[in-house]
């Protein structure tokens, strides 16, 4: 029995989990037992804990259960057969049985490290993130020297946002065991900006766990590639491919790699296989297939470059000039680049709301790349995005500093301000650089508060006796309070720094309401109902991007979607019309970003299961836009789609024909919109082709008549 339960556990190391259960059973079988069938060796329960384990692994949880049962039944005090019934129990969706089985375990050996774990485990996939800590913290407390524990207790900090104390805990993890607990110290270390510290933690994972030598390569190529050192980061991800042909997000991170370093087309078949591996898994929970069509989209324009430079093909949308020109700027043909930017900005220029100005900022950093010749661009770029920070207003000065402070380090900005012999025009540039700086620093709300006199101050704030001077720091104490877990006070400070600067909810460089909204939706109802003004402020201020930066408003609206942390929230709308309210505009924003970069797929879908959700309930912010969009949708999608798109549209005039029945100075905006869509190109195939049916006909001239009242009723 011993020698087969050793055979057992040499395939379970090796990952060969069948195997390994196979040796089980006939260790098993092979054991003494008695009349009532059980087996009475020593090693006995140590076999049905091993199979336990490994049916567990299996995801065979109803055998799991068992076999941990009788383990238990041979063996009342033995704490890894509870662990394991616990692990079975919860996830079968008995939770409260597993806590169960667990604490009576603890009434009998109340310092049990393994039961605590398990109890914080419990706790933890529950989302009960405060139980989950304390267990933790007690089982440390209980064996400092358990690696498992102090990895437990580090993993539960890190959630939390609480990374100095958590790095402690990873780093006594591994002296522990030298064979664990480096990935997570290799996270919290980037998380605190200690890039080359966590990319060590990576290297020595190689060494010390070779079996996941793989992921480690893999962690190692996102950390040079996503930080611009493309090379490394390629090197690193063909090395995890290699090791492991199936790895499914490594193949996908590759391909996005490629796409950075400007190999569009050789891209496409690492996202292409991908999206193969990965979708074959029942775990895979990312947008592959959006993937795959972006870098198949991307290969495409890349094959377009040079027509369009050579003038055979003349592009006039913005969003696609801009795509060009950094094309251009990657493939090192600059001064192309710099003439598509130029293109692109005319015809369509940054909103303002957003100080940085990503699209005119990188603009500028290729005209410096391209030589004197386009310095003078690059300046007036430069002091376009400067002129906005010059009128921006005190809740926005800690950025204004941030983004100043960027240019005054920036290396490539370095040939248009470090040159001892700069040209006059660029003296004075810098010169108006470095005073609004120091003007944007004398504002209280630009101080920032280190973490030191965060930590001293947060119990006085808590208490009412220290009140805070601005929002800015109001906002800087309530994070802190988010990322210690005390979700009640965050919420109430947070309240605070909104009251007293409602701007901080429109600046999109801080993650406030987000953050704020995290910390709500671990409460009840009535604070829940608190964050939704503060989401819709940050919404109003996205809004815009949807159309002048998609990419980006996705990445935002993205998170809001799909973070676990804010899936309270998400459910609110099946007792609430105003949150049903706010994420159906959520998602009519998410479906027009879909649609301006090219995926209109996923656009149609989102659109689409929107419109089902709403179904004679929209709300009047997208009572006609969101129909509208739907139909331009899926117009993109094909012909096969026509037909309900023709019945979106009506319903987007129909709304049209509402909102200039109540009056008032409604009219002109309607007749705008009106105008749009007699020009919109997505709507191009059911309106300006040959032949068109005649509902579409009709459409139109409903469209026509339409206009007309709203323009006469407009002057």
């Amino acid at each position: 029995a011993n020698t087969l339960k050793n055979i057992g556990s040499c395939h379970r190391g090796l990952g060969d989990h069948e195997q390994a259960l196979a040796s089980f059973r006939r260790a098993l079988a092979h054991a003494p037992r008695h009349a009532g069938g059980l087996a009475t060796t020593a090693a006995a329960d140590d076999i049905l804990n091993d199979m336990a384990a490994v049916l567990g692994r299996l995801e065979r949880y109803e055998e799991a259960r068992d076999a941990a049962r009788e383990a238990l039944a041979l063996d009342p005090g033995d704490g890894p057969a509870r662990r394991n019934l616990a692990n079975a129990l919860q996830m079968l969706g008995r939770s409260d049985e597993a806590v169960a089985v667990l604490r009576e375990g603890l009434e009998a050996e109340p310092c049990s490290a393994a039961l605590l774990e398990g109890l914080a485990y419990v706790h933890h996939n529950r989302g009960d993130a405060p139980k989950a800590l304390a267990a933790y913290r007690e089982a440390v407390a209980c064996d400092a020297r358990r690696a498992e524990a102090r990895l437990g207790l580090a993993q539960a900090l890190a959630d939390g946002d609480l990374l100095e104390e958590a790095l402690v805990h990873y780093q006594h993890a591994t002296q522990l065991d030298p064979h664990v607990g480096w990935f997570g110290l290799a996270d919290v270390l980037h998380r605190l900006g200690r890039v080359e510290e966590a990319r060590g933690a990576l290297r020595t994972a190689i060494e010390r766990m070779p079996d996941r030598a793989a992921t480690a390569h893999y962690n190692l190529g996102n950390s040079y590639y996503k930080r611009g050192e493309l090379e490394e980061g390629r090197s690193h991800l063909v090395r995890a491919v290699e090791l492991d042909p199936d790895y499914a997000e490594a193949w996908c991170n590759l391909g996005e790699c490629l796409q950075r370093m400007g190999r569009w087309e050789e891209a496409v078949e690492p996202r292409r296989r991908g999206h193969e591996l990965g979708t074959k898994r029942p775990d895979w929970r990312y947008d592959s297939a959006a993937w795959v069509e972006e870098a198949e989209r991307l290969a495409a324009q890349a094959r377009r470059l040079p027509r369009v430079l050579a003038g055979a093909e003349d592009p006039e949308d913005p969003d696609e000039l801009l795509e060009l020109a950094e094309m251009a700027g990657r493939r090192g043909q600059l001064a192309d680049a710099v003439g598509l930017y130029r293109r692109a900005l005319a015809a369509f220029p940054p909103a303002v709301a957003d100080l940085r100005q990503p699209q005119r900022y990188q603009a500028a950093l290729t005209a410096v790349r391209a030589g004197p010749a386009s310095y003078g661009e690059a300046l007036a770029w430069l002091r376009a995005n400067l002129q906005l920070m010059h009128r921006a207003g005190p809740p926005q000065a800690a950025l204004v500093v941030q983004i100043l402070r960027q240019w005054q380090q920036a290396p490539q900005l370095a040939a248009v301000r470090d040159a001892s012999d700069l040209a006059p025009a660029w003296r004075r540039f810098w010169t108006e650089v470095a005073d609004l700086r120091v003007r944007a620093e004398g504002i209280p709300q630009a101080r920032t508060l280190d973490a030191a006199e965060l930590e001293r101050r947060l119990p006085g704030v808590l208490a009412g006796e220290d009140l805070p001077a601005t929002g800015l720091a109001w906002a800087a104490f309530a994070r802190l309070a988010y990322q210690r877990g005390q979700h009640a006070d965050a919420v109430r400070l947070f309240g605070r720094a909104f009251e007293a600067e409602p701007a901080l909810l429109g600046i999109l460089a801080n993650s406030y309401p987000y953050d704020a909204a995290r910390s709500a939706a671990q409460l009840d109802e009535a604070a829940q109902d608190a964050a939704l003004p503060w989401l819709r402020g940050r919404l109003r201020a996205v809004a815009p991007m949807a159309e002048k930066d998609a990419r980006r408003a996705l990445r935002v609206l993205g998170t809001w979607t799909s973070v676990a942390a804010l899936a309270p929230l998400r459910d609110a709308q099946t007792r609430s019309m105003a949150w049903r309210a706010f994420w159906l505009e959520v998602d009519a924003l998410r479906g027009v970003a879909l649609l301006r970069v090219g995926r209109a797929g996923e656009a149609f879908g989102v659109l689409r299961d929107a419109m089902a959700r709403g179904a004679g309930r929209l709300p009047p912010s997208i009572r006609s836009t969101l129909p509208y969009n739907t139909a331009c949708a899926a117009v993109r999608v094909g012909s096969a789609e026509h037909d309900r798109a023709l019945g979106w549209v009506q319903e987007a005039l129909a709304a049209c024909g509402d909102r200039l029945a109540e009056g008032g100075p409604g009219a002109a905006t309607v007749a705008t919109e009106l105008r749009l869509w007699k020009q919109d190109a997505d709507l191009a195939p059911v309106r300006d082709r040959d032949g068109l049916p005649a509902a579409w006909q009709q459409f139109w001239s409903d469209v026509d008549a339409l206009l007309a009242r709203a323009e006469e009723v407009s002057k």
